[in-house]
């Protein structure tokens, strides 16, 4: 579950976010200053073991930047402005990644291993940048890209171990390189 505040402090935007993690709350606070993240702390660390068993949803959300996250799964739904920069997603039983609904999603400098599904799958979801990721040893596809997704840049991720490296389906304006 996570919680969202919004705070001012000293004329500076603060937002904090309580996630609860098998019962354990932990609380996130990112410094917002012109719209541009300066800062994120984790006040209360949760154990490596703890933080690997984490299924992050992130649900009607907006302008949120996340780093170093290990996690087994990330969903991220009716949301807006999203960044996941240097994280490790690996081993969940479903989609390493799943983008419904969104936009102004990005991806950067990200692994993404050993899911049962794809690496990332993306539906109905526009704007959305997925660069300089390792997608590798999932169950099917690196990068499904469904209907009604549109905007979309691919760019210089490695793929490797998985039986299509991009899938595309009735989706418009999607950019590989």
């Amino acid at each position: 579950m996570i919680e969202k505040e919004l705070l001012s402090v000293e004329n500076k935007w603060l937002t904090k976010v309580i996630l609860t993690i098998n019962d354990y709350n932990y609380s996130l606070a990112i410094l917002v200053l012109s719209s541009l993240y300066l800062s994120f702390n984790i006040t209360s660390m949760p154990t490596a073991s703890q933080f690997t068993e984490l299924n992050l949803m992130i649900n009607h959300v907006k302008d949120v930047m996340y780093t170093n996250i290990s996690a087994r799964s990330i969903v991220i739904e009716n949301s807006k402005n999203i960044s996941i920069l240097f994280s490790d997603i690996h081993k969940s039983d479903y989609f390493g990644i799943s983008i419904i609904n969104s936009s102004d999603v990005r991806f950067l400098n990200d692994s993404i291993y050993d899911n049962s599904y794809d690496g990332i799958n993306v539906q109905n979801s526009t704007d959305v940048i997925i660069l300089c990721d390792n997608i590798s040893f999932n169950g099917h596809d690196g990068i499904t890209v469904w209907e009604g997704s549109q905007n979309l840049s691919i760019s210089h991720n490695v793929l490797n171990g998985i039986q299509y490296g991009v899938f595309i389906l009735c989706s418009n304006d999607v950019n590989i390189t």
